[in-house]
């Protein structure tokens, strides 16, 4: 039986098939979509539920109670929180130290159901914009396809529209000389309503071939860009530490949350509003698309630093908190969270550690004991990104002047990277 109570945070009770008795806290006061969305993190789906009639009740009570909202006082920061009573725990959805079993490698979330790769003759047709001496066909279509993933807006959750009135949302990307005038056609799919600025950090001189960037005219007009000028290249570091550096500086704001971007990817429009939603709501945690665990890669977890939610013995799931974030995923964090000065004391101290940010990011944010979360669902997933075909070329930020070897081109350079840290 399903019921509710008189108070703005219900809990819904119901009895399925299986030994547990599940418990749901959810915020009526939210959209539907989000109340859906929290279901599904719920692991209601994992737990062999074979009444669905459940779900239809609850979504009719949910719509029921939209229509005539309670009158609330300051919502409880928990109010998203899911709990299961039962044979295991769940994942949090906001601040409890709670573990939790997200979904296996191949199991896409409920709602990943197209294929990003198929283009359909109405999303052939180019836009005025398009420039083939700037990018291909290929990767414009790719980009367009993914302006078209649009989501509800995340300010109808009265939590999140309370942060982002208190705290700023910044994009932040570097990129090579090379590439400098496809900036325009990358940020344009992306939903930048909520970003207050776009920082795109630039060493005097491109590291691996000492290129200087003589022409910045085509960009300087783009909506909310600002250019921040370092003197040393810190690699792919680069992407994500001087615009850290430069939000703490000029506005003293941790919370400020800053998303960091590859130059090279193509990412749906909805991305971006998502991490910010998953970064309010989950403290102490940074959100990616795209996560691995050190296995992966074949390295020792034992001298990493202990974190619990982490299942060392198997590689990274959905949903799930992983050891490494991958830059190329997109990933989100507070400003607060990461020690800028500690990143580039390990990435210029070793040549291995220069290229290997993400395993350089992760290892620091250990550390300081930020969790890191893999995100998979409707509106961004690792199956909503696209690697877009100039990423491949000679001057992508992860290549070296060494010849990479066949299968996982970052297994020998985190390995060595890892092995430097331990033993410093």
């Amino acid at each position: 039986m399903v019921s509710w109570s008189d108070k703005s945070h219900e809990y819904v009770r119901h009895q399925c098939n299986t030994p547990s008795m599940i418990t749901i806290k959810v915020n009526v006061n939210n959209p539907i979509e989000d109340i859906i969305e929290e279901l599904y993190f719920s692991e209601v789906f994992k737990m062999k539920v074979t009444n669905i009639l459940f779900l239809f009740y609850l979504l009719v009570s949910c719509s029921d109670k939209q229509s005539n909202r309670f009158p609330t006082d300051e919502l409880d920061n928990k109010a998203n929180n899911v709990e299961i009573r039962g044979e295991k725990p769940t994942i949090d959805q906001e601040n409890s130290e709670g573990e939790g079993e997200g979904e296996g490698e191949d199991d896409l979330a409920i709602f990943d159901t197209e294929n990003e790769s198929d283009t359909t003759a109405a999303e052939n047709e180019l836009d005025e914009d398009f420039d083939e001496t700037i990018i291909s066909k290929e990767d414009y279509l790719v980009l367009q396809k993914k302006a078209k993933k649009t989501r509800p807006s995340i300010l109808n959750n009265d939590n999140i529209k309370k942060y982002l009135e208190d705290h700023k949302v910044y994009l932040s990307l570097t990129t090579s000389p090379k590439r400098i005038d496809k900036i325009e056609f990358l940020l344009k799919p992306l939903h930048l309503e909520l970003i207050e600025k776009i920082y795109l950090a630039l060493p005097q001189e491109y590291g691996r071939t000492k290129e200087k960037y003589t022409d910045l005219s085509n960009i300087k007009d783009i909506p909310k860009l600002e250019i921040i000028r370092i003197e040393k290249d810190l690699g792919p570091l680069t992407k994500i530490a001087p615009a850290v550096e430069h939000v703490l500086k000029k506005t003293g704001d941790k919370d400020a949350i800053v998303i960091s971007i590859d130059d090279d990817t193509g990412y749906p429009n909805s991305a971006i509003p998502e991490l910010i939603k998953q970064t309010i709501l989950k403290e102490k945690t940074v959100i990616a698309g795209s996560s691995q665990n050190l296995i992966y890669w074949s390295i020792d977890s034992e001298r990493w630093p202990e974190e619990k939610f982490v299942d060392d013995d198997k590689n990274c799931e959905n949903n799930n908190y992983c050891h490494v974030v991958e830059g190329f995923g997109m990933i989100a964090y507070r400003a607060g969270y990461l020690n800028t000065e500690k990143m580039k004391e390990l990435a210029l101290a070793n040549k291995k550690c220069y290229l290997s940010d993400d395993l350089v990011i992760s290892y620091v944010l250990a550390k300081s004991k930020i969790k890191k979360f893999k995100i998979s669902n409707e509106y961004f997933s690792l199956s909503k990104i696209n690697q877009l075909s100039y990423g491949f070329e000679e001057d992508a930020l992860h290549r070296t002047n060494e010849k990479e070897v066949e299968g996982n081109v970052n297994e020998e350079k985190y390995q060595e990277c890892a092995n430097f840290i331990y033993d410093m």
